[in-house]
């Protein structure tokens, strides 16, 4: 299903727009209400969260208005589809919101069948910008010179260390929220290039990063470092591994090696 944001500073716009759509029928999801864009950017910009698909936003909103949105979102995702809502007075804001590459606009009030309507639009170029990222990606990955890595796995390999402390950080939440592309497809792939399977990887790389912060970071306790690692809630589970791999549980190995 595709993940839709609203952000207005209306509450009747925001809660008229959640009630009027049946959501499920349209195969979208609202994810989120937001009522200014500061709020609303977090989303976008908080891993451990769902990313939007579709961001419905007004132009006029305290703390960070809708164009400043689009913009900083951008720099973020531009796979992001925007749907501005704007009422008469706001249309040299909408003008500027479409220079920004913004492609739908609804001007207020507005009815069931209107937001039916661009919904449906805006979810076929979700799936158009999901196509042609998919393409590239291939694209990069049959380029690639014997002895090097393709451009695809390098930018997994970037995603891994930036989010190592993702607790959804796996080849599933890869491919489906960073690379849009098919996850057996990009575990094969990952697997012909790294020699190993990405699950083999991730926990390679947690353990080493463990046995770093251990002796690194001495004034924090073991569970404050599995958290670093994204293991804030299996914890036992991380234990067990770290041991396996190393011959000693996290305590032992920090303080034969302090």
């Amino acid at each position: 299903m595709f993940k839709v944001v609203i952000a207005d500073d209306e509450k009747i716009i925001r809660e008229g727009l959640s009630q009027l759509i049946e959501w499920e029928n349209i195969d979208c999801e609202l994810i989120a209400i937001k009522r200014n864009g500061r709020d609303t950017l977090e989303i976008v910009k908080d891993l451990n969260q769902p990313t939007p698909d579709i961001i419905i936003t007004d132009i006029r909103m305290p703390l960070m208005n809708g164009l400043d949105l689009i913009k900083k979102t951008y720099q973020y995702n531009k796979n992001i589809i925007f749907i501005v809502l704007s009422g008469y007075n706001d249309f040299e804001y909408a003008k500027t919101a479409m220079a920004y590459g913004v492609k739908y606009y609804l001007l207020k009030p507005t009815s069931e069948d209107e937001i039916h309507a661009i919904l449906k639009e805006a979810c076929r170029d979700v799936i158009n910008k999901r196509r042609v990222t998919e393409a590239k990606n291939i694209a990069h990955v049959r380029s690639i010179n014997k002895g090097q890595h393709s451009e695809i796995i390098n930018n997994m390999l970037a995603v891994i260390d930036k989010n190592i402390a993702n607790p959804e950080l796996s080849l599933k939440w890869i491919a489906n929220n960073i690379m849009y592309m098919n996850e057996d497809y990009l575990g094969k792939q990952f697997k012909k290039e790294m020699k190993e399977n990405f699950s083999d990887y991730l926990r390679k790389k947690k353990i080493n990063l463990a046995k770093e912060l251990l002796l690194t970071q001495q004034e924090k306790n073991i569970y404050e470092i599995f958290a670093m690692l994204g293991f804030n809630i299996n914890t036992r589970y991380f234990s067990q591994v770290f041991k396996k791999q190393t011959g000693l549980t996290p305590s032992a190995y920090r303080k034969k090696h302090s």
